[in-house]
């Protein structure tokens, strides 16, 4: 019965959903995980409601309502899509080491062979939100980590290249940041149609 009564809560959220009734939709899907929260459509009731609530501007009853997921369903198959949702909303108001938390673990999911080119997004957000939060070791950390995740074609494993050099001279370390300026030169040169982006790259590099 409680199986019948969660499915019937969703589906009902899920039309108010289609008609534009999202206050009532965000109310019927978080309801399901607060009234029978061992029901197979429970968590993903939870995450719909959350992302409703982003929608409609919401966002720290998002933010609650996605950390309650994450730790509520640790084995669901949506993790990984409300780790990046919470991530968005803790880099729009400017929570940098929390977001730079949640795209760690999204990286983290996606490495170790599972997902080179994914893993190398999340690695690029966080070496973006590292340079911002100006914590120079771990922009420089994970933006290699990028270059190694990205195709030797990809104008931007140059540009990370460059941005992880700028990093070691920030941290008063310009031996290494020569090192990585040579290696994007070198990297220009193997490319049989560089690409303006990638020829600019390789004119900053070569002023150092």
């Amino acid at each position: 019965l409680r199986t019948l009564l969660a499915s019937s809560l969703y589906k009902q959220a899920e039309v108010d959903k289609q008609k534009g009734r999202l206050q009532e939709a965000a109310q019927g899907f978080l309801s399901i995980h607060s009234l029978m929260p061992n029901t197979e459509v429970a968590g993903i009731g939870l995450l719909d409601g959350a992302i409703i609530l982003s929608d409609l501007g919401r966002d720290e009853e998002a933010i609650l309502n996605l950390r309650l997921f994450i730790e509520a369903y640790p084995k669901s198959a949506h993790q990984d899509q409300a780790r990046e949702q919470l991530a968005l909303l803790y880099e729009k108001h400017e929570r940098l080491p929390e977001a730079i938390q949640q795209y760690e673990k999204l990286a983290a999911s996606a490495s170790g062979g599972k997902d080179p080119q994914l893993a190398a997004e999340w690695h690029l957000a966080i070496g973006r939100l590292s340079e911002k939060a100006r914590d120079w070791q771990r922009a420089h950390r994970t933006l290699l980590a990028a270059v190694e995740g990205l195709s030797p074609g990809d104008e931007r494993a140059m540009e990370a290249l460059l941005r992880a050099a700028r990093a070691k001279d920030q941290m008063g370390d310009p031996r290494q940041s020569q090192i990585l300026l040579g290696r994007l030169l070198e990297r220009y040169t193997q490319q049989t149609s560089p690409t303006p982006r990638m020829t600019y790259l390789a004119a900053q590099a070569s002023f150092g």
